[in-house]
């Protein structure tokens, strides 16, 4: 069975933008995901959705980065960003 891939605008603690990318509005709160996938369709939130399926890995989906708990991030696991996409198809 051939693993999913994660597609999008992808973020690792490797990348240059990671600190600006896990920040949300409430900075009483820091958390560290694995990886910030910033989907540009709806293929790049199923593919991130089986991704961390097939990987047994915790996910938070957010939008807007105004969760003042930061619910919207999780610890060591993936974060679905959708708020660069702008039409469903």
């Amino acid at each position: 069975m051939e693993r999913t891939k994660l597609t999008g605008r992808i973020v690792t603690p490797n990348d240059a933008e990671y600190e600006r990318a896990r920040i949300n509005n409430n900075l009483s709160f820091s958390k560290f995901p694995k990886v910030i996938v910033f989907c540009q369709n709806s293929d790049d939130v199923l593919n991130s959705l089986k991704w961390a399926r097939e990987n047994h890995t915790p996910f938070r989906v957010r939008s807007g980065r105004h969760s003042y708990e930061n619910f919207s991030l999780v610890n060591g696991g993936l974060v679905i960003d959708i708020s660069e996409m702008y039409n469903i198809k």
